[in-house]
């Protein structure tokens, strides 16, 4: 049996950055001389942090990022749209009222892929390569259309429409809105897949997430539509997007006149060397699997044992409560239309264990009342109790909590869950999600030959899967028809195990 061993000087440091993955950016002391944690992370020297690699920062900057959600449906009668920001933190401290007057200055613009993936399969619908200038902030509308049931995006920012070895040429491209393409999606025109029972195509792209892939910094401002690149003749100048995006978007239901709102998780030093990411406008790539550290790394990062989180479904405040778990990198592992079948050209098929893409992980979970009672499907006295199991079948799941006797058919247009927890009688408490298997044996773990790197520190395996998860809560006061609630990072734990040898 492996042990799962913390090192005080490492418990503390892991204390600092997982406390949750997304949500406000966690706050790091900062005194006379001190560094923050995204400084800590570039340290090369030979000091006892060394190169961190590719980490999650609770700073919430990065060169990467990923939100876990978007949703255009209609919920019930009620239409949704999604709005949502991307932060280019160029200029790092300095004078800012001077810092991005020029053109030519060594504050920069970044190139970055915004790539959306359907709730389904991670097939993908829409992508644009777009533009920050320094200091900068790229908004995004989402919507859905409703003469196509297609998902629109509206932005009257920059995209990259052309390029050359020295320039990029940015248009605002989005300012009158672009439908996602179906094509590809099941049961779209290139997918011979269907989607699930009641969904069409247009259907698909209504829900999902998206990524932000950091992919070249360019000089700070543009002049006529053109961009000047940074090549490597330029003295003092790197081409990879350094640790300076930040975002976060909101879910908005237009009728009730309320958004909930999140913060982008941030993936830090996914790409490190003096080189470009940039493939070209509509490119494939990079996505989450171009990293220097490669996918695994990344979703060891991303790994979690378990999540949980309090909850309320009383009726006499009509609260809902939803708990919304993304796999952003779990389309990796299968191939791509129409088998959706294992990957077998990966080196590694763990952590997720389902032979094709909706096969679904199968995970354990602990269902609590607010008295520490905990709900079992039977009420039997003799043991052994039948524990909750659940399958999590699709790369976007929003699973619901209702009271027994209330469960909906699942999935189902005008719904916002696509499966549901059963509570019994419960009525509120917490709930607690282990992500590492059936509770019987650990069956979701990642333990590769060259094993995982973090501050320096090896680590032989991990167990659970790399999710990002979201809790929303939502109230309604029926007797002014008003809406109150909110998302929430879920609180979760990870099981890393050490390396022995660094015991020695």
């Amino acid at each position: 049996m492996n042990k799962r061993i913390w090192l005080i000087p490492l418990s503390v440091m892991i204390g600092v950055f997982m406390t949750c993955n997304v949500g406000p950016a966690a706050a790091v002391a900062q005194g006379e001389g001190s560094e923050t944690f995204a400084e800590l992370a570039f340290d090369t020297s030979d000091s006892f942090l060394g190169r961190a690699g590719t980490i999650v920062n609770p700073e919430g900057k990065g060169d990467v990022l990923i939100f876990p959600y978007y949703d255009v449906r209609n919920i019930g009668t009620k239409t949704q749209e999604t709005y949502f920001a991307i932060i280019n933190h160029s200029p790092f401290p300095g004078d800012l009222s001077e810092a991005c007057k020029d053109s030519s200055s060594s504050h920069y613009g970044i190139a970055a892929k915004l790539r959306f993936r359907e709730w389904d399969k991670s097939e993908e619908p829409f992508d644009a390569d777009i533009w920050l200038s320094c200091n900068d902030v790229w908004i995004g509308v989402l919507v859905r259309n409703t003469s196509t049931g297609v998902t629109r995006i509206t932005s009257p920012d920059w995209v990259i429409s052309d390029f050359s070895d020295t320039q990029f040429t940015v248009t605002k491209a989005l300012a009158s809105g672009q439908d996602f393409f179906t094509t590809i999606v099941p049961g779209g025109s290139g997918n011979t897949k269907t989607p699930p029972t009641g969904f069409t195509a247009a259907d698909l792209t209504n829900m999902g997430y998206f990524e932000v892939i950091g992919e070249e910094r360019t000089f700070s401002k543009q002049s006529g539509g053109k961009v000047t690149r940074v090549t490597t003749e330029c003295s003092d100048c790197y081409a990879d997007c350094p640790n300076v995006l930040s975002g976060y978007a909101y879910i908005v239901r237009v009728q009730d006149g309320v958004s909930v709102g999140y913060n982008a998780t941030a993936i830090a030093n996914f790409a490190t060397f003096d080189s470009t990411l940039f493939s070209g406008p509509g490119a494939p790539t990079p996505d989450l699997a171009s990293g220097d550290d490669g996918l695994e790394q990344l979703e060891f990062a991303l790994s979690k044992a378990n999540i949980s989180h309090g909850y309320s479904i009383e009726s006499s405040i009509s609260a809902k409560f939803s708990m919304i778990i993304t796999f952003p990198t779990k389309h990796f592992h299968f191939q791509s239309r129409p088998r959706y079948s294992l990957n077998t050209s990966l080196s590694i098929s763990r952590p997720f264990t389902g032979t094709t893409a909706n096969t679904g992980e199968l995970v354990q979970v602990k269902i609590f009342d607010r008295e520490e009672g905990l709900f079992t499907p039977t009420e039997s006295i003799f043991s052994p109790k039948v524990e909750i199991e659940l399958v999590v079948p699709h790369e976007v799941t929003i699973a619901g909590f209702y009271k027994s006797g209330s469960v909906p058919t699942l999935p189902a247009i005008g719904q916002r869950d696509t499966i549901a927890f059963e509570t019994g009688t419960f009525d509120s408490g917490w709930v607690w999600i282990n992500l590492t298997g059936d509770g019987s044996e650990v069956t979701h773990f990642a333990e590769p030959i060259d094993g995982f790197d973090f501050f320096g520190y090896d680590f032989l395996e991990y167990d659970g899967l790399p999710v990002i998860a979201l809790a929303l809560q939502e109230f309604s006061n029926t007797a002014i028809a008003g809406f109150y609630g909110d998302l929430f990072p879920t609180y979760y734990d990870v099981d890393w195990v050490i390396d022995p040898s660094n015991l020695e």
